[in-house]
């Protein structure tokens, strides 16, 4: 957690520098809104519906990673979280940077993934990766370590790393396809335990909209 300390650590100066360009002391206007559920408030408040399960999965916001909750009427609450390091977000930027794509381009094996297999779907699950029957899941921080550039664990696995302009072999469309199985397979639970109670579901950021399982859940 020390990156998100050194992260909240410059937030918090934000009030006082604004105050110095402004040359006033507004720090006491500011309201610091949690994460999620700024993503799940802007994902319900403009839908159509009056009562919805709301599913925010994102890299990190604060501690959390994954927010369910429910909206209904003007108000939206939490009903669950997971918090980091078991983080779907953060995930798929690990495996941007295996691929050779930017960190923040986890956007492009999302793509790659449609044309590759699964069938090596088992070396990205098991230990590293688990999850339960009700759709919690963790991974191993020290197998994925987040917040690094060191990819030697996927390499050990799946073979080099991409270089950025290097031709994308099959193995990374295989490997993109397996990602995707892997952050489909909480989804399941989460609609049969949670949005399923519903008429209603809503996502809210890349990670959630990212599984293909979002189609069907």
């Amino acid at each position: 957690m020390e990156g998100e300390n050194i992260f909240h650590g410059l937030l918090n100066l934000v009030p006082a520098g604004i105050s110095r360009i402004l040359g006033e002391d507004v720090t006491g206007r500011f309201h610091w809104i949690e994460h999620h559920l700024c993503h799940a408030s802007s994902a319900f408040y403009v839908s159509p519906f009056e009562e919805a399960a709301i599913l925010s999965v994102d890299g990190i916001g604060e501690a959390t990673s994954t927010w369910m909750g429910v909206g209904r009427g003007t108000s939206v609450r939490a009903l669950r979280e997971i918090r980091y390091p078991n983080s779907l977000g953060l995930l798929w930027t690990k495996a941007s940077r295996f691929l050779g794509l930017a960190s923040m381009g986890s956007g492009k094996p999302w793509g790659s993934q449609i044309w590759g297999p699964r069938t090596i779907f088992t070396r990205c699950s098991g230990s590293s990766f688990s999850y339960d029957q009700d759709g919690r899941f963790a991974v191993d921080p020290r197998y994925f370590q987040f917040r690094t550039a060191n990819c030697s664990a996927f390499e050990e696995l799946f073979g080099a790393r991409r270089t950025p302009g290097d031709d994308i072999e099959d193995r990374h469309r295989d490997f993109a396809a397996a990602l995707q199985r892997v952050t489909n397979e909480p989804f399941w639970p989460w609609r049969i335990s949670f949005i399923g109670r519903l008429a209603a579901g809503i996502f809210a950021r890349p990670a959630a909209l990212r599984s293909t399982a979002s189609r069907t859940v």
